[in-house]
């Protein structure tokens, strides 16, 4: 285990091109700390498999980077995934993971200004109906794929946002909380 409890954030800064397989990863603890996250890549890729990471505000935050995170499961985080491109060139894979997000405003896979992201193969939950979405995109993106995810529990299961080229929501199990909410709907966009 790389167990970061009590150590500042994140518990991995890649300073270059990371692969990490086979690790159980802790952060800090902080779950209430919108700065904290287990493992940060700004600038280079990430290739993340057969994980445990939990215990932070983010679980993972991919800064302008594509690689791949596979087989991973992440708990007792607010963010599961954070990607943030800045350009339209990075294309960051998400797939056959579990993400289980905290109950409130907690978010599994957010992907904000531009970038290509695929996300497939997932099994993605709230664990209390208030928690904010699934999957969302802010800002716009290039491409987006979503598909064969299981995404529950959420206000919004997967919200598309905007994109400006090509967006696919393909074969995914949308289920909300429960059948009586007023929530504003599995798929939005």
């Amino acid at each position: 285990a790389i167990d970061g409890t009590g150590l500042t954030s994140p518990t991995i800064y890649a300073l270059n091109d990371l692969t990490i397989s086979g690790f159980n990863v802790i952060g800090n603890g902080n779950t209430s700390d919108q700065n904290v996250k287990v493992i940060t890549t700004t600038t280079f890729n990430l290739e993340l498999s057969n994980c445990m990471i939990k215990n932070a505000y983010d679980g993972i935050f991919i800064g302008r980077s594509s690689g791949e995170i596979d087989n991973v499961i992440i708990t007792n985080v607010n963010t599961g995934i954070f990607t943030f491109c800045g350009f339209d060139t990075c294309k960051p894979v998400i797939k056959n993971s579990v993400i289980i997000v905290r109950p409130g405003s907690g978010i599994g896979i957010e992907n904000f200004h531009q970038g290509q992201p695929t996300i497939k193969n997932n099994i993605i939950l709230a664990t209390q109906y208030e928690t904010s979405s699934g999957i969302r995109n802010v800002i716009e993106l290039k491409k987006l794929i979503v598909e064969n995810n299981l995404v529950a529990g959420f206000m919004l299961n997967v919200d598309v946002g905007v994109t400006y080229d090509t967006v696919k929501v393909i074969n995914n199990l949308i289920r909300d909380y429960n059948s009586t909410n007023t929530g504003l709907g599995a798929i939005y966009g």
